[in-house]
């Protein structure tokens, strides 16, 4: 895992072994006890076992304090969410990603207006949402 520092350059903050090759899907998570308020930025670095290496995209996350303005409810959630907390009527662009860094989702949607989930698969996933020029990313679980 590598986050962003204010210099622009991005530096290992932890590593997680793998679970070896797989031809299924494996899920990994990480919890950024450093994490500090504004908008984060992480990538992943994945080695193979031959030492090639890859990185996802980078992933914005705003700080918690950034963050308490906009609320996505009910969390965890089985088939919709609803987005509340920014101050103009604008609709917001909304992205669903899953752990993989993959947009499953993109749609816009209107204050307290719901977000169908229902076909998502369980598990936890981040929430992009753009308004007014402002990036929010929340985390959210899906329910089985």
């Amino acid at each position: 895992m590598n986050a962003r520092q204010d210099n622009g350059s991005f530096v290992a903050i932890d590593s997680i072994s793998g679970a070896g090759t797989s031809s299924q899907v494996k899920e990994y998570q990480y919890v950024d006890q450093s994490a500090t308020s504004g908008t984060l930025r992480y990538r992943i670095k994945q080695v193979d076992i031959d030492g090639r290496f890859t990185y996802t995209a980078i992933v914005h996350i705003a700080g918690s304090s950034t963050v308490s303005q906009i609320q996505l409810y009910p969390n965890p959630a089985q088939d919709e969410v609803y987005l509340k907390g920014w101050t103009t009527g604008n609709a917001a662009s909304v992205s669903i990603i899953d752990m993989n860094a993959r947009v499953v989702s993109n749609t816009s949607v209107q204050q307290g207006q719901s977000l169908n989930i229902s076909t998502l698969k369980a598990g936890q996933y981040l929430v992009r949402l753009v308004v007014n020029d402002k990036e929010y990313v929340l985390r959210m679980m899906k329910a089985k």
